[in-house]
C-alpha cells in the first residue's frame, strides 16, 4: 500500500507555511509517504506580497516551492506533483486544483480573477478537478455542487475545526468526489491526512483517476 498527500504547503510560497520545501519532502518520506501534491496558496494577495506583478514574476514566485521540493524529491525517489489551493478574488472559499501543469499555469496566471462559471469552464476545457478545500471550516460557504468535482472530506490540519463529518455528508448528499489531505503548514501536520492506495500515484493523471474512481482509503489521523 502507498500513502500520498493531496494538500501540502511550503514556506517559500505560502506566508502561513513554516516548513521549507526540501524539509517537507524529508518529513513526508520519513513518515512513509511516497509523494504529495504541492498545493501552495494561490491568490492575488499572495502574489502581490511576493511583489509579482506580471506573468513571468507570478510564475517565478509561485513555482519556487514546487521546484525546490521536486528537485530534492527526484534525488530520493519521492513523487512531488504540481497543484494549487486557489482563492478567487472577492471570496473566502478555497479550491484545490488538480491537473494543472506548469505550462497551463504560465499561460493563465490571473485565474484568481475568474468567477466560478469561468473556473468551471476552464477546468472542463483542460481536464482539471476542482475540489473545495475544508468547506465547513468557519468562514467558508459551500460551493454550488454543479461547479465542483468534489470536496476535501478530510482536512487534517489540527489547528482548525474543519468539521470533516459535515463535509463527508455534503459530498454524499450531492454525489461529489471526496479527498483527504493534511493541509500541512507545520511539522506537526505531516501525515495527518492523505490517500492510501494499492497503486503508487506518480503523476497527475493517476491522481485524477484515483479521485474520480473513489478507490483510495481516506486517511484521517486527526481523529475528527
Amino acid at each position: 500500500m502507498y500513502l500520498f498527500d493531496t494538500h501540502v504547503h511550503t514556506s517559500e510560497v505560502s506566508f502561513c507555511g513554516h516548513v521549507p520545501a526540501e524539509e517537507m519532502v524529508k518529513l513526508y518520506a520519513k513518515a512513509g509517504y511516497s509523494g504529495f501534491v504541492m498545493t501552495d496558496h494561490y491568490n492575488k494577495n499572495t502574489m502581490e506580497r511576493h511583489g509579482a506583478t506580471n506573468d513571468a514574476e507570478r510564475v517565478e514566485a509561485y513555482l519556487k516551492g514546487y521546484r525546490a521540493a521536486k528537485a530534492y524529491a527526484d534525488t530520493i525517489g519521492f513523487d512531488v506533483l504540481f497543484g494549487m489551493e486557489l482563492l478567487l478574488t472577492g471570496s473566502w472559499n478555497e479550491y484545490l486544483i488538480y491537473g494543472m501543469t506548469e505550462e497551463l499555469f504560465a499561460a493563465n496566471t490571473e485565474l484568481y480573477d475568474f468567477d466560478m462559471v469561468q473556473l468551471r469552464r476552464f477546468a472542463d476545457e483542460h481536464d482539471l478537478l476542482i475540489m473545495q478545500a475544508h468547506p465547513y471550516r468557519p468562514g467558508m460557504t459551500r460551493g454550488v455542487p454543479g461547479f465542483l468535482d468534489g470536496v476535501e472530506a478530510v482536512n487534517g490540519n489540527p489547528r482548525h475545526n474543519s468539521q470533516n463529518h459535515l463535509s463527508q455528508m455534503y459530498a454524499a448528499q450531492h454525489g461529489l468526489l471526496m479527498s483527504s489531505g493534511s493541509d500541512a503548514h507545520q511539522t506537526e501536520d505531516v501525515g495527518m491526512g492523505g490517500l492510501q492506495t494499492e497503486e503508487r500515484i506518480t503523476n497527475l493523471d493517476m491522481l485524477k483517476k484515483v479521485l474520480r474512481e473513489g478507490s483510495a482509503v481516506l486517511i484521517n489521523n486527526l481523529g475528527r
